[in-house]
Formats: C-alpha cells, sequence, structure tokens
C-alpha cells in the first residue's frame, strides 16, 4: 500500500509541476528555471543595489507618467526575456504573445503607480485582450509584486530588447 501512495503522489507531483501555464513536458528547462531569480527592476540606494524579481511566469509594466514618452514592458520568465517597447500597438503585440489561459502580473509601485496617467480607454482595450486571451491579472497575493521605491536614488526597469 505505502508504494502505491508514493506512486500516486510522485505522479501528482509530476503532473502539477509539467501542468503549469505555458509549459508542457517537452519544456523541462522552463520548468526548472521557474523559481529562478528574474530581476525586471533594479533600485540603486546610497549604499545598495536591490533587484525586484518577477515572481509569476508573466508580467507587465506601463510606464505611462513618463516625462516623455510612455514605455511599455512585458516580461516572460519561462522563456527569459524582457521586452521594452515604446508604443501602445507593440505592447498590446507583445501581451497577444503570453499563452492562453496563463496569469500575468501588473507590476506596481507604491505612491505613484506606474500607469497613472494611462488613459481609460487604453486601460479598456488591455482588459478585452487579456479578456479573449482568458489571461487573468494577478494584482494581489504571494505572485503579485507592488514594490517601494520611495528611498532609492535611481529606478530602472530593465529589458534585454527593444521593440
Amino acid at each position: 500500500m505505502r508504494n502505491t501512495t508514493s506512486t500516486v503522489a510522485l505522479a501528482i507531483s509530476l503532473l502539477l509541476a509539467l501542468s503549469g501555464c505555458g509549459r508542457s513536458g517537452g519544456q523541462t528547462a522552463a520548468v526548472s528555471q521557474a523559481n529562478a531569480s528574474f530581476p525586471i527592476v533594479q533600485l540603486t540606494y546610497s549604499d545598495r543595489v536591490k533587484n525586484v524579481d518577477l515572481r509569476a511566469d508573466y508580467g507587465y509594466i506601463i510606464d505611462w507618467p513618463r516625462e516623455n514618452e510612455p514605455a511599455f514592458y512585458v516580461f516572460n520568465k519561462p522563456q527569459r526575456a524582457r521586452i521594452r517597447t515604446s508604443t501602445w500597438e507593440g505592447f498590446i503585440a507583445e501581451v497577444r504573445k503570453i499563452p492562453d489561459g496563463c496569469e500575468i502580473d501588473e507590476v506596481n509601485k507604491c505612491m505613484v503607480p506606474f500607469a497613472w496617467g494611462m488613459p481609460d480607454d487604453k486601460r479598456q482595450e488591455l482588459e478585452r485582450v487579456l479578456s479573449e486571451k482568458s489571461v487573468k491579472t494577478i494584482n494581489l497575493g504571494d505572485q503579485h509584486i507592488d514594490f517601494c521605491s520611495c528611498e532609492s536614488t535611481r529606478m530602472d526597469v530593465l529589458s534585454d530588447a527593444a521593440r
């Protein structure tokens, strides 16, 4: 009986590990990297530098209140990709690449949110695109990032490529 229980527990654990969003049995490297550190923001303080890591598999930042043009970021942890685009259309195109049915974190910071100046029609368009893909936005819980940058002297959102 004990061997049967162990075998069933192992099978369930394996199924859970392989059933994650955007993963399949042939992507064991993505599964093993799922818990790896994946920095998306770097905060510089007078005495240190601190990284903010993405906890979920996918995330985004809409940096609307920038002095110049808005900047948009999409983070794909399984593929270890940090994409930056300066256009709304490019951002939506990157969001559409997120696998259907996933969860995505709308990464935020304290005080003034990244998307503070975002027009309502753009928010509605993003919500429509996510809904069409059955992608759920994470804004609470262990997978959500809401960090404080108040005491930092510099904040950099990290990206690998601009599109």
